[in-house]
């Protein structure tokens, strides 16, 4: 009994040899604010005319021109994939309780790849395009069947909404915006 002890311990130990070493990893918390399409970057990638209708539409509370949100979303998709994104997703906190966490709230996310349907196109199947679609930058729609709702409602009623809060930068981490 004591070689299978020993030979398990020169095993699990070996195992060790292979890991990372944590010390030289980038830490997420530290490195999380250095890729934000910040107030900052946004001056840089959009026209200033965007920028200043963008921010008092986030002031006035009013919701972004669609023409201002398709320059946005290219800009965005363009900056996201130069730092390698391949997805992006909405971050959100549904208003309901029982979630088990503190206050019964759980955070959840709905993660979409960076390709969309090109309808603009003459075929009936249509074709691929990778992009970040504005509608669903701006407001995007759920399977809102799939969180736990006690089974309160029906599935085909258990839509969901997400939006941006405008407020909020987007981030790129682990390749996804």
């Amino acid at each position: 009994a004591t070689s299978w002890l020993k030979r398990s311990a020169q095993f699990f130990l070996s195992l060790s040899i292979d890991r990372p070493n944590l010390s030289t990893m980038a830490d997420a918390l530290v490195t999380a604010g250095t890729a934000m399409f910040d107030d900052v970057l946004m001056a840089k990638k959009l026209p200033s005319d965007v920028v200043q209708r963008f921010n008092e539409c986030l002031i006035s509370g009013a919701p972004t021109p669609e023409e201002d949100q398709k320059v946005i979303a290219d800009a965005m998709y363009t900056w996201a994939r130069e730092l390698g994104a391949i997805d992006f997703a909405h971050w959100f906190f549904p208003l309901r309780g029982g979630g088990g966490a503190v206050g019964g709230m759980l955070g959840a996310f709905k993660k979409d790849t960076l390709i969309d349907l090109d309808f603009k196109s003459a075929y009936v199947t249509k074709p691929m395009k990778a992009c970040l679609p504005h509608e669903r930058l701006f407001q995007g729609e759920t399977d809102g069947s799939s969180f736990p709702n006690g089974g309160l409602r029906v599935t085909h009623s258990a839509a969901a909404f997400t939006t941006w809060d405008r407020a909020s930068p987007p981030f790129v981490m682990d390749k996804c915006l």
